[in-house]
C-alpha cells in the first residue's frame, strides 16, 4: 500500500514540475484603459490616434505618410523566448493603397525608417515586411491572402521568437517564419496608412 502512495506521490509531484516549467510570464500587458504607457495621441484633419472606450484607434486618410504610436520596451534586450500578441479590429480603409497593423523593432519613436511590419492591406492580404529608409533594402517576406484572417472581425496578430527566428501566427495559424533581423531595435506599437486601426489588447510572455 506505501508503494502506491509513494508512486502516486511521485506523478503528482512531476506533473507540478512539468506544469510549472510550461507556465507563461507575463512580461507586458496593455489593455488602454490610461495612458500609463504614453502612446502617442494625436487629432487632426486626417490624421489621428486616440484613446477611447479603453481602445487605441489610429487613422490616417493620406497615401504616403505613415502614421504611427509606439513606445519603448527595453526587456527586448535580454528576453529570449517570448511571444508578442495583439488584437487588431481593421475598421476602414479609405482607399486601394491602405496598410495597417504592428510595427514592430523599430529603430525610433517619432520617426520609424527600419522596422519590421505585419499587418493587413486593403487588399486584404496579410503583409509581413522588413522596412528600411533604404528601398533595395527593404524586403516583402510574406503578401497574400490566407484564410488565418477574419475580415471585419477582431483578429490576433502574435509574433514568437524563438532560438533567433521569428514565427507570425493569425489567430493562432502559422504564417511565416523567419531569421531574426532587427533584434536590437527597441520600438514596437502600431502604424496606419490610409486606414483606420483599432486595438484594445497587447500582451507580451514567455515562452
Amino acid at each position: 500500500m506505501s508503494y502506491k502512495i509513494i508512486a502516486c506521490f511521485f506523478s503528482i509531484l512531476t506533473l507540478f514540475i512539468l506544469t510549472s516549467c510550461n507556465k507563461k510570464t507575463t512580461i507586458f500587458e496593455e489593455n488602454f484603459k490610461n495612458n500609463s504607457n504614453r502612446w502617442d495621441t494625436l487629432t487632426s484633419v486626417y490624421i489621428s490616434n486616440k484613446i477611447k472606450n479603453n481602445q487605441l484607434v489610429l487613422s490616417n486618410q493620406l497615401d504616403n505618410i505613415l502614421n504611427s504610436s509606439l513606445i519603448r520596451l527595453d526587456f527586448f534586450k535580454t528576453e529570449d523566448k517570448y511571444s508578442i500578441s495583439s488584437n487588431l479590429i481593421f475598421d476602414k480603409f479609405y482607399g486601394n493603397h491602405g496598410l495597417g497593423g504592428l510595427i514592430l523593432f523599430s529603430d525610433s519613436k517619432d520617426n520609424p525608417k527600419n522596422f519590421i511590419f505585419f499587418g493587413v492591406n486593403s487588399q486584404n492580404e496579410i503583409v509581413i515586411s522588413e522596412e528600411n529608409a533604404s528601398p533595395n533594402l527593404s524586403k516583402v517576406y510574406y503578401k497574400q491572402k490566407n484564410q488565418a484572417y477574419k475580415q471585419g472581425e477582431t483578429n490576433i496578430f502574435k509574433l514568437k521568437y524563438l532560438d533567433n527566428h521569428w514565427q507570425f501566427l493569425v489567430n493562432n495559424k502559422p504564417i511565416v517564419t523567419i531569421q531574426n533581423q532587427l533584434k536590437n531595435n527597441y520600438y514596437m506599437g502600431f502604424g496606419v496608412i490610409n486606414c483606420q486601426l483599432t486595438s484594445n489588447h497587447i500582451i507580451i510572455e514567455s515562452e
